[in-house]
């Protein structure tokens, strides 16, 4: 348990988080999990909402997550303390309120120059420039599904792999980029949610290597307090405005 981040969950009130992207098997369940779970490790319950039926985050968290039609969502106004979690094939609309809902965007990218991604981001951003929601933080996320036993990925910088996604966002938009909170962060996430929701394993600990389980549950934990900051602090602002 982060007794700097239970202290800081003291001043929060009502966190929306929209974790969403074009394109599929970027890992918006993997990391819609992680976040989840961080933050009931820490006293704070969130739910999740989806219209994503293909997801094995029901066995996961069953009791707090939600499948939804995008017609059922349309109340989304009056949900709390909820993690949207989209489809990549979702309406404009409910992409729409989400986005104008939410204090926090991550958007999931797991490799170098990837298209949907960067369609996903020209929608967000026509979504914050049409009702001038120059607040919002968007995430960039490079989820890094690591291997289970590639221990030697994870002694490697995340600098180069950043520094590309970062040279791509400044040639699309510089200009926007200059009024607009997007930024870059990195997680890693095992492989193999279908098998740890069918074991009822932590992601944390699931690995078949006691020696990349140390070195991913290290190297996690301290990614997933950075981003649970940014949502904390997101939340917090926007209350103060």
């Amino acid at each position: 348990m982060n007794k700097d981040i239970k202290n800081k969950l003291q001043q929060v009130e009502n966190i929306k988080t929209l974790i969403w992207t074009h394109k599929g098997g970027v890992g918006k369940s993997a990391i819609t999990y992680n976040l989840y779970s961080y933050f009931k490790q820490n006293g704070y319950q969130l739910g999740v909402y989806t219209n994503d039926e293909r997801t094995y985050l029901t066995d996961l968290i069953e009791e707090d997550y939600f499948i939804a039609s995008s017609e059922e969502m349309e109340g989304l106004d009056d949900l709390s303390d909820v993690i949207f979690d989209l489809g990549g094939k979702t309406d404009d609309l409910l992409v729409n309120k989400c986005v104008r809902n939410s204090d926090t965007i991550i958007v999931p990218i797991k490799e170098p120059n990837c298209n949907a991604t960067f369609g996903a981001l020209d929608d967000i951003i026509t979504i914050v420039e049409e009702y001038e929601l120059i607040d919002k933080h968007i995430i960039i996320l490079i989820n890094d599904n690591v291997e289970l036993s590639d221990t030697n990925k994870l002694k490697n910088t995340d600098e180069d792999f950043i520094k590309v996604i970062t040279d791509q966002l400044l040639e699309r938009y510089e200009e926007v980029m200059k009024f607009l909170n997007i930024e870059i962060r990195y997680l890693y996430t095992t492989k193999g949610l279908k098998n740890i929701a069918q074991k009822q394993e932590d992601i944390f600990t699931y690995s078949k290597s006691h020696k990349f389980k140390e070195m991913a549950t290290q190297k996690q934990r301290v990614q997933l307090i950075d981003i649970c900051n940014c949502i904390i602090d997101d939340n917090i602002k926007n209350q103060n405005k």
